[in-house]
């Protein structure tokens, strides 16, 4: 994983890609930056998300390919 640092640019909650587990709720969202990175992420507090627009912040990129629930492909 490489650590990178940039701003977002526009980040939305993702109510689709929530998860409720042993550990608690995981609220997702999406992100993009301004060097250009998208992706998404989890959180437990809804109301306090780690990216904020506008601030600048260091972050790891983990790329992760696979197959989604309903036959998609990622990556």
């Amino acid at each position: 994983m490489a650590t990178k640092k940039s701003i977002p640019v526009k980040v939305e909650r993702n109510e689709k890609g929530d998860y409720s587990g042993q550990h608690g709720m995981l609220y997702a969202y999406f992100v993009e930056m301004q060097n250009g990175d998208k992706g998404s992420y989890k959180c437990k507090d809804v109301s306090n998300p780690k990216f904020k627009v506008g601030v600048e912040i260091e972050y790891e990129v983990e790329v992760k390919e696979g197959v989604s629930s309903n036959g998609m492909e990622y990556k």
